[in-house]
């Protein structure tokens, strides 16, 4: 792994200690995957702030996305 990913990598000893260790300790309850947690945002792309952000932008070819974000109540990275 060293000569493909040079030293920004782990090394195998401790891939293979991490391994032993899902394995072992937990693996009923451990899982790389992420899961969804209670301080997670709430995503911005439903139905009705996809449409809304269609109309305010029919109306207004020139506004901007703090705009758009402050009338919506949405962060603007969010869009």
């Amino acid at each position: 792994m060293k000569a493909v990913y040079s030293d920004g990598c782990m090394d195998v000893k401790n891939v293979r200690k991490w391994a032993w260790c899902a394995k072992s300790c937990c693996a009923d309850e451990m899982s790389i995957f992420d899961e969804n947690s209670p301080g997670r945002p709430i995503s911005a792309t439903c139905d009705n702030n996809k449409s809304r952000v269609d109309a305010m932008i029919e109306v207004n070819r020139r506004i901007k996305q703090r705009d758009i974000a402050l009338e919506l109540g949405i962060r603007q990275k969010r869009m």
